[in-house]
């Protein structure tokens, strides 16, 4: 548009200083309004995350195989990581519009007062000159009517042919007819400087001062368009990231299995046995070793102590065992492969927060008001912890995957290295005192397990014993107890051999 404020609105001084006023109080609105909108979503990004965290805490128990669970855990960290952009956009909000906003409108608002202040100068200027002309316009029209009357004191004098009176009235007359012309002299002379007063006001003061007010309002108008399109932007930035978060969690429910869960329920409680015989057996009393009725309820009992140290007079023995052997066949299958998915999930987890950590050491470095060097270079430390942690994570998982593979009998998954079934901590599951004092055990090998008087047991499943100390039986064997503390392993004996055998793998009689 043409610039007219100085030529068109040259006598709307009042109402450009109300319009520039009331812009300037729009634009602080404008930025209350936004500063309080950023409050708004760092309270709402606060609650959040403490509302995510309460029910995270809740939910570590659960179980984290169900479908359900996973989809809600899921839920809970897009949730979280959703929060964490609006704390993004109040951020941003803040530095981006708030603060800039703040300094245009301080600079639109001094140099819009000092525009006005050299205005007004000028009007003062004019108005003195006008207050001098009018001055000497009252002078000069003073001077003229005593002219005047001087003249018309001659005509009176000379009428009444009074020669000194004449004389006296010419001299008056010739006095104030100079003093006439000299005040016309001063009006014109006023009258010529206000003229160039008043050109230089309006056809120059006034028009640039007016077109530079002009200017000023509509670089601030365009201005304040231009920190709502941020505002737009600031907002719209961060909707892709929380559309892919609702995704997320819209995948993990679609992927919700209420069948599969209540089946995986089943295999993991299951034990294989069959429920006792309806019919009663009265004991013998004659008899020395009565056998003893075992009860479904017991053995699941027995399956689900809690782990401790097994202890005899001279060794001792973890009840639980990392890959799972002391669960029978079909229940330690179910538990290597809930721990490959935990460890799974755990590296999915894992993997999601260096890729949003490297996204934003990358938005960082291309927007250094955001971030500093030492914060770039804290979380790149921290990704680097991470991915040396998925490292660890990952062989952790590959040998699980061997133990179920192994127990399966079935070839390990392609690209898994064999080694990673050894592990350090599987060694030896003997300390050294043990192992010194072995030595002192009384040894029973040399008697055969089925001339054994004491307390015997049935096995119900197959038991490698692939480590020292345990003694390998397979289904169907009868087998001497020569221990039972009620750990969840027992001493036994079978064809002169001596070892450990998990409880649940068999049933006492």
């Amino acid at each position: 548009a043409t610039m007219g404020w100085g030529t068109r609105l040259w006598d709307q001084e009042k109402a450009i200083l109300a319009h520039t006023d009331n812009s300037a109080d729009f634009s602080t609105r404008v930025r209350h309004f936004v500063h309080a909108y950023a409050q708004i979503q760092q309270t709402f990004a606060k609650e959040t995350r403490k509302l995510v965290k309460q029910y995270q805490d809740m939910s570590k128990k659960d179980d984290a195989s169900n479908t359900a669970v996973r989809a809600w855990s899921a839920m809970l960290q897009e949730t979280d990581d959703m929060a964490k952009q609006h704390e993004s956009i109040s951020e941003n909000l803040t530095t981006q519009v708030c603060e800039t906003l703040k300094n245009t409108t301080k600079e639109y608002k001094t140099e819009k007062q000092r525009k006005f202040a050299e205005f007004s100068v000028h009007t003062a200027e004019l108005d003195k000159q006008r207050k001098r002309h009018e001055s000497a316009k009252k002078a000069f029209d003073k001077a003229s009517k005593d002219a005047n009357d001087a003249i018309a004191r001659v005509n009176k004098a000379e009428s009444e042919a009074i020669e000194k009176k004449i004389d006296k009235a010419r001299l008056e007359r010739d006095k104030l007819a100079m003093e006439a012309q000299q005040a016309r002299k001063d009006l014109e002379a006023t009258a010529a400087h206000l003229s160039q007063v008043q050109q230089q006001y309006y056809s120059g003061h006034t028009v640039e001062i007016f077109d530079t007010i002009e200017r000023l309002e509509a670089d601030h108008t365009q201005a304040l368009g231009r920190y709502m399109e941020l505002y737009a932007k600031t907002i719209r930035d961060v909707l892709p990231i929380l559309t892919t978060c609702l995704d997320n969690i819209d995948k993990e429910a679609k992927a919700v299995n209420g069948s599969g869960d209540v089946a995986a329920f089943e295999d993991a409680y299951v034990t294989g046995l069959h429920p006792p015989d309806s019919s009663i057996v009265v004991a013998d009393p004659t008899c020395t070793s009565p056998a003893a009725a075992v009860h479904v309820h017991q053995i699941n009992e027995r399956r689900v102590k809690s782990s401790k140290l097994f202890y005899t007079t001279t060794r001792k023995k973890d009840a639980v065992r990392e890959d799972f052997g002391h669960l029978p066949p079909e229940q330690r299958r179910k538990a290597l492969q809930k721990k490959v998915l935990e460890l799974e999930e755990e590296q999915r987890k894992d993997q999601k927060t260096v890729d949003a950590m490297s996204k934003t050491i990358e938005a960082y470095t291309l927007n250094p008001s955001l971030g500093d060097a030492k914060t770039i270079e804290k979380g790149r430390k921290e990704i680097a912890a991470l991915q040396s942690k998925m490292e660890k994570s990952k062989l952790t998982k590959e040998k699980f995957q061997l133990y179920l593979s192994v127990l399966d009998g079935t070839d390990p998954p392609p690209g898994l290295c064999q080694d990673a079934y050894d592990d350090e901590d599987d060694a030896d599951d003997f300390d050294d005192e043990e192992n010194e004092s072995n030595t002192d055990v009384p040894s029973e090998a040399g008697h055969s397990s089925s001339s054994h008087q004491g307390p015997r047991a049935m096995v119900l499943y197959a038991f490698p014993g692939g480590k020292e100390g345990e003694l390998a039986v397979n289904e169907g064997d009868s087998i001497a107890v020569l221990e039972n503390d009620g750990s969840g392993w027992i001493r036994a004996a079978l064809h002169g051999r001596e070892g450990y055998v998990p409880l649940s793998y068999v049933q006492l009689q």
